[in-house]
């Protein structure tokens, strides 16, 4: 597969890690054919290849445990090491027509009261701001017996981790295509507080 995406150009694919547990993987996915050691061996392909490899990781989900979350600090390690383009981790988020958004209206969270992505009939019934991927005071389906601290620490070390991946693609942009400063001068007060972050990271 990784030859042939080569002979046709292909520079880059995204992919949905999801988890660094297989047990949870294997949840989101409603797969048991899913499995973190074949999201490794995609890493190595696009390594190996010269394909820019990126994914996503979810944390707050249904059934998953604390000592599921610390997973992803070795994953996170791992793309590095081998070079992923980008990994970022975001909060499990129902969305309508989903099982997950069915069980989070079992657990109360969300109402019928939501017409479409974006518009609901009455936001007095459910608040926008915790349908956000990164909203992590909401972390809408965790589990109620995770220690909200505890997820809290492992969200944000894993979120630490991930921002160098942000960083490197900003300066491998900016090398690559020096005109692209424009655009980040236009928008200079957010880039230089990530900026400053980064460096006190």
């Amino acid at each position: 597969m990784c030859v042939l995406l080569k002979k046709i150009n292909v520079k880059a694919i995204t992919l949905g890690f999801e988890s660094s547990s297989d047990r949870v993987l294997k949840y989101i996915k409603n797969s048991q054919n899913s499995s973190v050691e074949k999201n490794r061996q995609a890493i190595l392909l696009g390594e190996k290849y010269g394909i820019s490899i990126a994914g996503g990781l979810i944390i707050a989900s249904p059934t998953e445990k604390i000592e599921d979350m610390k997973k992803n600090n070795a994953f996170i390690d791992f793309a590095r090491k081998h070079k992923a383009n980008r990994v970022w981790i975001q909060i499990m988020t129902p969305f309508p027509n989903t099982k997950i958004w069915e069980i989070a209206k079992q657990r109360g969270k969300v109402t019928d009261d939501f017409d479409d992505y974006g518009n609901l009939k009455n936001r007095d019934k459910l608040n926008w701001n915790s349908l956000q991927v990164h909203n992590r005071d909401a972390a809408l389906l965790l589990d109620d017996d995770v220690p909200r601290e505890e997820f809290l620490k492992e969200y944000n070390y894993s979120k630490k981790k991930c921002s160098f991946f942000a960083y490197t693609v900003f300066l491998k942009t900016i090398i690559k295509k020096p005109f692209n400063l424009f655009y980040f001068a236009m928008e200079s007060e957010y880039y230089f507080k990530r900026l400053m972050l980064f460096i006190k990271q």
